[in-house]
């Protein structure tokens, strides 16, 4: 994950979105690896493009991209413990 830098969110968001494209039970290697790579050429195109005279990180752009998926991941997640009151 070091040599990778800072786009390592596209490894949390790449299966979970493959799988959900592909509406299939488990996670596919082939659709994991062809999910995180259109995630990181668009994230690179937008990188380039987004400030046209400046170019910002991909990282900057992969880290936003994965930390407001994280968040929407979070926002849908049931809750794993329920408050019943009892102690």
């Amino acid at each position: 994950m070091a040599t990778a830098g800072p786009i390592g969110f596209l490894a949390l968001a790449a299966p979970q979105l493959a799988r959900r494209v592909a509406r299939s039970p488990g996670v596919t290697v082939l659709a994991s690896t062809a999910m995180g790579a259109a995630l990181l050429v668009s994230a690179d195109l937008l990188a380039q493009r987004l400030l046209s005279p400046f170019q910002i990180p991909v990282g900057l752009v992969t880290a936003a991209i994965g930390g407001a998926y994280l968040v929407w991941m979070l926002a849908l997640a049931p809750a794993s413990g329920s408050r019943s009151g009892r102690a």
